[in-house]
């Protein structure tokens, strides 16, 4: 599977589509998130700034007629929010695997990634996840890992101020996302030989997408994931 760019803003609206509806069959679900998206992002920019010239979408024949059985904004909003939660975790599964590779630590694994997840508080989402609720978030939105990890990775380390913003922001973030799908497609441990997620079964980022570069501290990373890992206990 690849992603299907066209080198115009369009791609910041499939890739945030993707990202939030990865299953195959959710076609229709990311064509009607991006309408409605687009709907209520030019109301919302209207009513902050009337004189600015609000961006131009080709949103096909009989659109206005379906905004009435639109979402409220808010409703629409909560629901991305959900997804945002859960992609967030999947890309955490992958960005912490990664920086362990970095950091040096023995036998790099989802499971210890699992571990460090199920530990930590995720202020916006008010809760705590469990083993079970996150290997199956994994496994729905895995196709989209990489996409996620580089968002965490830029949260964490700022290379990009707002990746959604534009079509030059959005391949920069690409870039950052070649260099995960890269790992998570070739990385294998010595209890599994096979890799983090098959190339086959990602949404795999157009090789005319330059590698992103990034070189972590791997004495901070060792330091850090020291801590995280210190009651890691492994399986028998």
């Amino acid at each position: 599977m690849k992603l299907n760019l066209t080198e115009t803003i369009d791609d910041v609206w499939n890739v945030s589509s993707l990202m939030l509806y990865p299953h195959p069959n959710d076609s229709n679900k990311r064509k009607d998130w991006v309408e409605q998206s687009k709907y209520h992002n030019l109301i919302e920019r209207h009513k902050n700034n009337t004189e600015e010239q609000l961006p131009i979408y080709d949103m096909g024949t009989n659109y206005f007629f379906r905004t009435a059985s639109f979402m409220s904004s808010k409703t629409l909003n909560k629901q991305t929010n959900n997804r945002i939660k859960k992609g967030f975790i999947a890309g955490d599964m992958l960005f912490h695997v990664y920086l362990m590779k970095e950091a040096g630590v023995i036998e790099p694994s989802l499971r210890k990634a699992n571990f460090i997840i199920r530990n930590k508080t995720y202020k916006s989402h008010n809760k705590k996840y469990n083993e079970i609720e996150i290997n199956n978030i994994w496994t729905k939105y895995k196709s989209v890992a990489h996409l996620w990890a580089a968002l965490c990775l830029n949260e964490q380390y700022g290379f990009i101020d707002n990746a959604f913003e534009s079509h030059k922001s959005m391949t920069l973030f690409l870039s950052i996302a070649q260099t995960l799908q890269k790992f998570a497609t070739t990385f294998t441990t010595q209890r599994s030989k096979s890799p983090l997620i098959a190339l086959n079964s990602l949404y795999e980022v157009p090789s005319h997408i330059k590698l992103g570069s990034f070189t972590p501290k791997k004495a901070e990373l060792t330091q850090l994931y020291e801590k995280k890992l210190k009651k890691y206990k492994a399986p028998n």
